[in-house]
């Protein structure tokens, strides 16, 4: 039951949109393309030959219901139309009025110049018919039909409201029945309620606009920027909680280097990178940020620096390991690049040089971060991972489900046994009361 709600409200929003256009489509047909109506009706009052019986009343509505029959043969139509004009949208029904020898034949039709003068001949028409086919007696008109001044249809409020209505229970049986059911997660997830293997670390505010303010600002610059005095208050909170609960982890302590990496490419992990290391070196931390993702330039436009040298050069043995140290905005922050001009990540970190820097880095600095590839895109991110003091996996709010975080989790576990948690990136400001780590 849960997991069908889950579908129905995964689906609601278009849903609504799907009926209202239906609704505005009919509003459209009904206004401009349905003709307004008009009704007419004729009374008579006819006695039939069983009056005598108890039950007369029965025998009443049995004479209306053989009335009703006649109206609806050719050879009656054909009687009445040569009688009476016709635009071909009229239509004749006969009903006797419950409880009484009274029957009324009402014409619906387009015109109302005809449908009085057609309403009069068919029931004139079933007068006689009913006095010399039927033997009823008493036969009297008791109200001719007037030409309508008003239209009395269509409905067209009930016509657009029942199209919503009707359209809406048809996709909302589809969506029960073809929707995705998949839970996803969100910032705050309980993981032991989510059946998550890992542990929720925090969630950050989505901040793109202002890294895009802010690379640009830097670009025309003289003076330095820094990236923390250029985003909302609100992402720095976030950062801090999760710079807190890092320093608070006895892994973290012991290895002090940590490898990030994404369940998917552009979910707003080297925005987290970025923010993080920022955040360790302003509180007063020496941190080496390690960028491992490629080709991208992301994190140099964030912290301020021009990467001269290449990881690569350093592991093939060109360069010393101080020279491929770049320096950023932020006095204890330095960046390593690594832009794989001529080796791959993979190779790179099975070199006893990797090695080497791993070991000195996490001597000489507080925090050593290995911003990676996400899972799903490479095999680096496992062996790096299997490598460091502890891992973190962000994964975009709302885009990932519990099946795909629970393997995500799983296969680093089996590589790394020390996977830290999770970091939910690109979090609405709404949700910010999520942050607590409950």
């Amino acid at each position: 039951m849960k997991r069908m709600v889950r579908k129905w409200k995964r689906a609601l929003p278009w849903m609504l949109i799907v009926s209202i256009l239906f609704g505005c489509a009919m509003a459209i047909y009904t206004y401009r393309y349905e003709q307004d109506r008009y009704s007419a009706a004729y009374t008579f009052y006819a006695l039939p030959t069983d009056e005598s019986k108890d039950d007369s009343l029965q025998a009443a509505r049995m004479l209306a219901l053989e009335c009703e029959r006649v109206s609806k043969m050719e050879t009656f139509r054909e009687l009445v139309l040569s009688q009476a004009d016709t635009d071909g949208n009229s239509f004749i029904h006969v009903k006797g009025v419950d409880g009484t020898h009274l029957i009324d034949v009402q014409v619906t039709g387009t015109d109302q110049t005809l449908v009085a003068g057609l309403a009069n001949v068919a029931g004139q028409e079933l007068m006689r018919y009913a006095e010399t086919s039927l033997g009823s007696t008493n036969i009297t008109e008791i109200q001719v039909a007037f030409m309508p001044e008003q239209s009395s249809g269509p409905n067209r409020p009930a016509k657009i409201l029942y199209t919503i209505l009707i359209v809406f229970a048809i996709c909302s049986l589809l969506s029960v029945l073809f929707g995705d059911g998949s839970e996803y997660i969100h910032a705050g997830f309980d993981a032991g309620q989510n059946l998550v293997y890992t542990p929720y670390l925090g969630a950050t505010i989505r901040c793109k606009k202002d890294v895009k303010r802010f690379i640009k600002k830097s670009k025309i610059s003289k003076e330095p920027c820094k990236l923390l005095d250029s985003v909302d208050r609100l992402v720095l909170e976030s950062i801090r909680l999760i710079a807190v609960t890092l320093r608070s982890k006895e892994r973290v302590k012991e290895t002090h280097s940590i490898a990030v990496t994404s369940l998917r490419p552009d979910e707003g992990k080297s925005v987290f990178v970025a923010l993080l290391a920022s955040e360790l070196a302003q509180q007063g931390f020496r941190v080496l940020l390690v960028d491992l993702q490629g080709k991208s330039l992301i994190l140099e436009k964030m912290l301020g620096a021009d990467c001269k040298a290449d990881l690569s050069e350093y592991v093939l043995g060109s360069k010393n390991l101080a020279d491929v140290m770049t320096a950023t905005s932020y006095e204890n922050l330095l960046l390593i690049s690594c832009k794989r001009q001529e080796s791959s990540a993979s190779y790179i970190v099975t070199q006893p040089k990797f090695t080497e820097l791993l070991s000195k880095s996490t001597e000489i600095f507080d925090f050593v971060i290995f911003n990676m590839d996400p899972i799903s895109y490479s095999s680096d991110a496992s062996m790096v991972s299997a490598m460091t003091g502890t891992t973190i996996l962000t994964a975009k709010d709302g885009l990932s489900t519990v099946e795909q975080m629970n393997a995500a989790t799983q296969g680093l576990c089996e590589v790394a046994n020390h996977l830290m948690g999770v970091v939910i990136t690109e979090t609405a400001h709404s949700n910010m009361h999520l942050f607590a780590n409950e």
